[in-house]
């Protein structure tokens, strides 16, 4: 049988519901024994001595709270708080002695000279958890040991980004690219960290797309998607072209035929599935190589790039197309498969002729 004390009756646990003036021993009743009340009061100063080093801690690492804001706090919120607020410097030096290896999985972020600390550490370092990485060393460090699960990193220093570009390996860097598929620009530097990421990157809002940052997404394995670009420079599209995975710029309304030329000379598979003018028949033999059969949203063909299609045996999809020159329709007429043209069967302008010349189907 245990008796419980004033402080066990007034708080269940002290670091979920305490502040100093509610432990106050001069509020114990006089009728409680003198035991409890001591033991009250020992339990009053080990609060205030907690508080007081919390408050202390806090004020190291740059954070302003009061012992009575943190006493508020319930557990869960306060170790939320600490995680938040990073690892301390004197923790991590006192960790630096450790000699085997180290795994800090609830750290998300680092004071400059914890990370300092770490760095050093004399056995692996592994911070899976870490959501802000602005030291070089410690990035050095983390590479050296291995590291390539950096999917909690949100926050890259610019120093930090040359030395996890290096990786030997692709790296996990999925938090870093969700964060950055909301930029509309990119510096070369950040695209060559993003070429490191395991596995597709897609960057829906970039618009604009230079060679060195084309270049340097090219070196990138995986698929890519860059569906906001709407202009490809040339320049760009002869960087992209040595890109060896699954590339698509759905975005992409009309090349220029130098662009074209180059992105028919892509590795790996090519969708441009926004194409509204096909003039180009190196473009046109590329797409049919990687499978491509619907074109329906072409509305502008020339003749050459007709020529090519005509050469493709099994069914095909221009139901986009309105309007044509004769010379196209002569060559479309070549087609030994069947072809969708409900665009040009729905124009007066062309419904007699295709009438003669080809078996319609229509959308």
């Amino acid at each position: 049988f245990k008796q419980k004390t004033a402080y066990e009756i007034r708080n269940c646990d002290w670091s979920s519901d305490v502040c100093s003036s509610d432990l106050s021993y001069e509020k114990i009743p006089e009728a409680i024994p003198e035991r409890q009340r001591r033991e009250a009061r020992i339990a009053l100063r080990e609060a205030r001595i907690q508080l007081l080093n919390a408050q202390q801690l806090l004020t190291n690492l740059g954070f302003q709270i009061e012992p009575a804001e943190l006493a508020r706090l319930s557990d869960v919120e306060r170790v939320k708080f600490m995680r938040i607020l990073g690892l301390p410097a004197e923790i991590a030096q006192a960790l630096a002695r450790h000699r085997s290896g180290l795994s800090l999985p609830g750290v998300k972020r680092l004071s400059p000279a914890a990370a300092e600390a770490l760095a050093g550490h004399a056995g692996p370092v592994a911070l899976p958890a870490l959501e802000s990485l602005h030291s070089p060393a410690l990035a050095a460090r983390l590479r050296a040991d291995g590291a390539t699960d950096f999917h909690a990193l949100v926050d890259i220093g610019d120093d930090v980004v040359p030395v996890l570009a290096a990786a030997d390996r692709p790296l996990d860097l999925t938090g870093f690219v969700a964060r950055t598929s909301t930029a509309d620009r990119l510096s070369a530097r950040t695209a060559q960290l993003l070429a490191r990421q395991a596995g597709g990157i897609a960057l829906p809002n970039l618009r604009e797309l230079d060679a060195d940052v084309a270049a340097a997404l090219a070196t990138h394995d995986g698929p890519l998607a860059l569906d906001g670009v709407a202009v490809l420079p040339t320049a760009a599209a002869q960087a992209l072209a040595a890109h060896a995975g699954q590339l698509r710029l759905a975005g992409l309304g009309e090349l220029p035929e130098a662009a074209a030329v180059a992105l028919a000379a892509h590795r790996g598979p090519l969708e441009l599935d926004g194409l509204t003018a096909l003039d180009s028949p190196a473009l046109v033999a590329k797409l049919l190589r990687d499978g491509r059969a619907d074109f329906d949203r072409v509305t502008r063909l020339s003749p050459e790039a007709a020529a090519r299609l005509a050469t493709h045996p099994g069914p095909l999809g221009l139901d986009g197309l309105v309007a044509a020159d004769d010379a196209t329709l002569a060559v479309i007429a070549a087609l030994s498969g069947p072809i969708r043209l409900a665009g040009l069967a729905r124009s007066e302008e062309h419904t007699s002729g295709l009438q003669s010349q080809f078996r319609i189907s229509y959308a």
